[in-house]
């Protein structure tokens, strides 16, 4: 359906996808839990933020193949490296696996959802196959002019088409929504929301 959406739709500018996950950093023998996200390299773009050190994801370090790569973020590279500038080509393990610091982002980057490590996300995620299940999350810029409410009827249309295309493929499972919502509300708990609510209230 992500595919589907990336290739058909009219309402986005610009547009990617990521997967959040939970991952292991280490540059010795401690471990240290980290908020990570694989992503298509355009997700830089988007946040219209270049790197204060280095370069940022291309869409080469996608292909199978290619060596591990991983950008960080300011908090990690003063944390764990100290700031230093000879951070750039250093090696790590995260998960494990030997992977090449390639670039620093600038302090305050967290785009989307307060990570510390960006990775290249893998090509066949970004080129499915039917039978793939794979949960994604789908991030982009409205063309000028595109409401929320015609950007949202459009993904849950394409999404709705793809979904019935291979419907066979999940039986008992239904598409009943496809949500698109403003990044600066994507990632508030309900709780949150309402103590923001208040708070306006209050200083209204």
């Amino acid at each position: 359906e992500a595919a589907q959406i990336r290739k058909e739709n009219t309402v986005f500018a610009e547009h990617g996808i990521w997967q959040n996950k939970t991952v292991y950093l280490s540059l010795g023998e401690n471990k240290l839990v980290s908020s990570a996200v694989r992503t298509s390299a355009n997700i830089f773009q988007v946040g219209r933020t270049q790197p204060l050190l280095g370069r940022t994801l291309e869409p080469g370090d996608s292909k199978e193949g290619q060596p591990p790569v991983v950008v960080i973020s300011y908090s990690i590279w003063q944390s764990q490296f100290a700031g230093s500038e000879q951070v750039i080509g250093r090696r790590v393990y995260i998960n494990d696996i030997l992977t090449e610091v390639i670039g620093v982002m600038p302090k305050g980057f967290r785009f989307p959802i307060s990570h510390d490590l960006w990775l290249p996300i893998e090509q066949r995620i970004l080129d499915p196959l039917a039978t793939d299940r794979e949960k994604v999350e789908f991030f982009g810029r409205l063309k000028a002019g595109v409401t929320e409410e015609q950007a949202q009827q459009q993904v849950f249309d394409i999404a709705t088409n793809a979904f019935n295309g291979r419907a066979n493929l999940w039986p008992g499972v239904e598409l009943i929504r496809a949500d698109v919502g403003l990044f600066q509300q994507f990632d508030i708990v309900p709780e949150m929301k309402l103590f923001s609510f208040a708070m306006n209230m209050v200083a209204l």
